[in-house]
C-alpha cells in the first residue's frame, strides 16, 4: 500500500532520507496540525518493508493509543506494543511510552530506527539513557515546538540535524490549517485560578465572578459550540465544569488518572454530546479533536511551547469550520504573539522570521549557535552603560556614610566593575539625564555634609514628582483613543513599537488614571514600565507614586534595560522549577477524591 502524502511531507520525508547518510539524529520541526503522524508512519513503513524493526515513542498513553489507532491504519500493519515479556518479532513496528521502554529497552532486540513523537521532551535523562545505548540506531525526533527548557542541549547535542520545511503560516495560506482570530478578553481578572488548587477551599464572590465571566465569553464567542477550556489547575478544572453544568452547557474535565474515563469522555465531545471540555495539560498537545471550534485559555504561561501548542488545538480544518477562535483571558498572546509568527528556534524566546529561509537554503550554521547565544544588541549595551555610569558618582558618597543593606545592594555591581564605568556621550538625551543627577548628587552631599541623615533615603535625592494631566485632557490623548477602541493591550503594544511620539509625561498620566479607574493592581504598572522599557526618570515617578526608596527606581532601571539572561542559565532555574511543579502537582492527586466535589447547586428549570 502506497501511503498519500502531500508535497511538503514527500519533501522532509526525503530530506530526511538524504540526511541519514551524514547524520544519525535528524529533528524534524512540524507545526501542530501539519502532519507529523503521516510522516512518521511512511518512513516506519518502509523500514518495516527492509525487514527491520521500528519503536515509536511518546509520554502520554492516550497518544500511544492515539498513534496505534493512526499508524495501523495508514500502514495496514499490525502495529504492537512494546512488553517486556516476549521477543520482538522482525519485522515490525513497536510503539510503546518513555515510562515503560525506559526500564526494559536493555532486555530487546536493538531496533533499526527509534521515532519519536513530541521530541521536545528528549532531552530529558530516559530518552538519553536510550540513545547512549543504541549508538549506531536511527533517531528521529518530530515536534511542533522545539523550544523546551532543554532546548540547547536539545538541538545542540541530541540532535545532530535540523529539518524545517514549511511554516505554520504556509500551512494556513494553502489550507491545510485554518485561518483563526484571537480574542483577548479586556476585563479586569477577580481571580487567579492558578491560585484555586485544593477541592476544599471556598467559592468566594471575586471568584464567582471570574466564573461568570468565563460562561459569559464562551456565550458570547462559542455560541454553544465545541470549546477546549485550558484550565491552571485540576482543583480549578471541576470547578469550572460544575460551574458550567450547573449553567445547562453539558460539560466534561479529563485529568489522566482513568484512562477508561478519559476515553468515555472525549468519545462524548467527538459525539457533541458534551459541548465543552476542560483540562489541565492533558489536552495540550498530540490530541486530534479537529472538530473543536474554539479554545478558552485561562492558564497563563512564560512558555511559548506551550501557547502554540494550546492554540494548535483548535487550528485542524473541519466541515463547517471557517475560522478557528482563541479565547484567551491572559496575556499570553500579547507575551508570545500570533501562533503563526516565526520562530528562531535555537534561541526560542525571540523571533527570527529568516530563519526558515536560511533553514530551507541550507545557509544556517549550527556553529554560529554560541555566538549568537553571547551576541547582545549594540543598544541594550549602550543603555547598560547609561544606567551605570549615571550612578558611578554614587560611590564616593556611599563610601563616606553609613547605608542600609538593600542600597548596597543595588550598586554592587557599580563598585566591583569601576574601570568599566567610563560613560559615553552618544546621546543628547544622555547629556540632560547626567546633568540632572549630578545637580541631585550635589545636594545630597550637602545634606551628608551638614549630617542631616545617615542613610540613603527618598528624602535625600529630591525629584520632583510629575503633576496629573487633568482628566479631559488625557481623554484627549491620541493614545486614549486607541485605549476605547481596542482596549490597554493594545495600547501598550503600540508603544513598545513606538509607533506613536513617546511623551512620557502624558503616557504616565494616561497610565496612573487607567490604573486608579480599572483599580489595578500597583505590579501592573511595574509590569507596563517593563514592557515599555520606561527611562529613568519614569521609574522614579513610579517609585514616589508608590512610596518606594529611590533605589528601587535605579535598580528596576537596570534590571528592564539589561542583557537578557543566557540560555543556559534560564534552563537551571526552569528545570528546577519544573521538578518543585511536578512533586506539588503528584502530591495534589494523591490527595484527590474518586468523586468530584460539586461546588454549584443544579439550577432550577
Amino acid at each position: 500500500m502506497q501511503l498519500t502524502l502531500r508535497k511538503y511531507q514527500w519533501e522532509i520525508r526525503d530530506e530526511v532520507y538524504r540526511e541519514w547518510n551524514n547524520f544519525a539524529k535528524i529533528l524534524v520541526i512540524l507545526p501542530p496540525g501539519g502532519g507529523k503522524t503521516a510522516i512518521l508512519a511512511s518512513i516506519a513503513h518502509k523500514f518495516y518493508n527492509q525487514n527491520k524493526i521500528v519503536w515509536i515513542i511518546n509520554n502520554r498513553v492516550n497518544l500511544v493509543k492515539q498513534l496505534h489507532e493512526k499508524v495501523s491504519f495508514l500502514t495496514q500493519i499490525k502495529v504492537k506494543p512494546l512488553k517486556k515479556e516476549g521477543k520482538a518479532e522482525r519485522p515490525g513496528i513497536y510503539l510503546g511510552t518513555i515510562q515503560y521502554i525506559g526500564k526494559y529497552f536493555k532486555e530487546w532486540e536493538k531496533p533499526d530506527l527509534i521515532i519519536v513523537d513530541e521530541a521536545h521532551h528528549c532531552s530529558a535523562k530516559t530518552y538519553q539513557d536510550i540513545f547512549d545505548y543504541f549508538r549506531d540506531t536511527k533517531i528521529l525526533g518530530l515536534t511542533g515546538t522545539p523550544c523546551c527548557n532543554e532546548n540547547l542541549a536539545l538541538i545542540g547535542s541530541v540532535f545532530e540535524k535540523l529539518i524545517i520545511r514549511v511554516s505554520m503560516k504556509e500551512l494556513i495560506d494553502k489550507g491545510f490549517l485554518c485561518h483563526y482570530r484571537i480574542i483577548p478578553i479586556n476585563q479586569p481578572s477577580y481571580y487567579d485560578f492558578a491560585n484555586f488548587i485544593s477541592e476544599d477551599q471556598v467559592v468566594t464572590p471575586s471568584i464567582r465572578k471570574e466564573l461568570q465571566k468565563i460562561l459569559d465569553s464562551y456565550r458570547k464567542y462559542s455560541n454553544n459550540q465545541s470549546c477546549i477550556i485550558f484550565a491552571p489547575t485540576i482543583a480549578s478544572c471541576r470547578l469550572i465544569s460544575d460551574f458550567f453544568n450547573t449553567n445547562e452547557i453539558p460539560t466534561s474535565y479529563v485529568e489522566g488518572k482513568n484512562e477508561p474515563g478519559y476515553n468515555k469522555i472525549i468519545d462524548k465531545f467527538r459525539k457533541k454530546e458534551i459541548k465543552v471540555v476542560v483540562n489541565c495539560e492533558l489536552l495540550v498537545q498530540g490530541i486530534d479533536l479537529p472538530m473543536i471550534q474554539s479554545i478558552i485559555v485561562l492558564r497563563q504561561t512564560e512558555s511559548i511551547r506551550l501557547w502554540i501548542q494550546m492554540c494548535g488545538r483548535v487550528l485542524r480544518p473541519w466541515q463547517g469550520k471557517s475560522i478557528a477562535l482563541i479565547i484567551d483571558h491572559t496575556n499570553n498572546h500579547y507575551i508570545h504573539g500570533d501562533p503563526c509568527d516565526d520562530r528562531n528556534w535555537l534561541m526560542p524566546n525571540s523571533y527570527n522570521k529568516n530563519l526558515i529561509k536560511s533553514v530551507k537554503n541550507k545557509s544556517f550554521k549550527y556553529d554560529t549557535i554560541p555566538q549568537k547565544i553571547q551576541t547582545i544588541s549594540k543598544e541594550k549595551n549602550l543603555l547598560l552603560n547609561i544606567a551605570e555610569n549615571s550612578l558611578s558618582s554614587l560611590n564616593k558618597l556611599l563610601s563616606d556614610i553609613d547605608y542600609d543593606a538593600e542600597f548596597t545592594d543595588n550598586y554592587k555591581t557599580i563598585k566591583t566593575n569601576k574601570k568599566n564605568n567610563q560613560f559615553q556621550k552618544d546621546t543628547e538625551k544622555f547629556q540632560k539625564d547626567t546633568e540632572s543627577l549630578n545637580n541631585v548628587l550635589d545636594n545630597a552631599s550637602d545634606n551628608v555634609s551638614n549630617n542631616v541623615s545617615n542613610n540613603i533615603s527618598d528624602n535625600m535625592l529630591e525629584i520632583e514628582k510629575w503633576s496629573i494631566l487633568d482628566e479631559k485632557i488625557i481623554k484627549d490623548l491620541p493614545i486614549y483613543k486607541i485605549y476605547e477602541e481596542n482596549g490597554i493591550k493594545k495600547v501598550i503594544k503600540v508603544l513598545s513599537l513606538h509607533e506613536i511620539p513617546m511623551n512620557w509625561k502624558s503616557i504616565w498620566s494616561f497610565l496612573v488614571y487607567i490604573r486608579e479607574k480599572k483599580e489595578y493592581h500597583k505590579k501592573w504598572l511595574v509590569y507596563t514600565l517593563f514592557t515599555l522599557k520606561a527611562p529613568l526618570d519614569v521609574w522614579q515617578q513610579l517609585a514616589i507614586y508608590l512610596d518606594y526608596q529611590m533605589g528601587w527606581a535605579y535598580h528596576c532601571f537596570r534590571e528592564c534595560h539589561s542583557p537578557p539572561t543566557p540560555p543556559l542559565a534560564q534552563n537551571q532555574s526552569n528545570q528546577s522549577l519544573n521538578q518543585s511543579s511536578s512533586r506539588s502537582s503528584s502530591s495534589e492527586s494523591k490527595n484527590k477524591s474518586s468523586k468530584p466535589k460539586k461546588y454549584f447547586p443544579k439550577s432550577p428549570k
